[in-house]
């Protein structure tokens, strides 16, 4: 399964299963923009008037899933957890095979 959900939004009982969890991290600006030149494409949603505009509605958490930082920390407060992984968007681009080794590592698969 795969989301974009903020983890206050996941049922509880992810949390008490055996289900692991590959958390995904990128770089605030690459989301702020990606997520501007999506949301100005779709036709569901209010476009955002300007880059500048949705800069701000970004950093207030006015955005679809809210907060960015806010769902960083959300699901960091799982960095304790066996069963959970970090891997940032930046080092999977850059190494591409460690972090497919770790993700194998991770799920126990060889």
């Amino acid at each position: 399964m795969t989301s974009h959900l903020p983890m206050h939004l996941f049922s509880k009982s992810l949390f008490s299963s055996k289900a692991k969890v590959i958390y995904l991290i990128r770089n605030p600006r690459d989301v702020l923009v990606s997520a501007y030149f999506f949301w100005s494409k779709i036709t569901l949603e209010k476009k955002p008037d300007s880059l500048g505009t949705y800069v701000e509605c970004f950093l207030k958490g006015n955005v679809a899933y809210g907060s960015w930082l806010e769902h960083i920390r959300g699901w960091l407060s799982m960095r304790v957890w066996d069963n959970f992984l970090v891997l940032y968007y930046e080092d999977m681009k850059k190494d591409t095979m460690g972090s497919i080794k770790k993700i194998c590592d991770f799920l126990g698969k060889n």
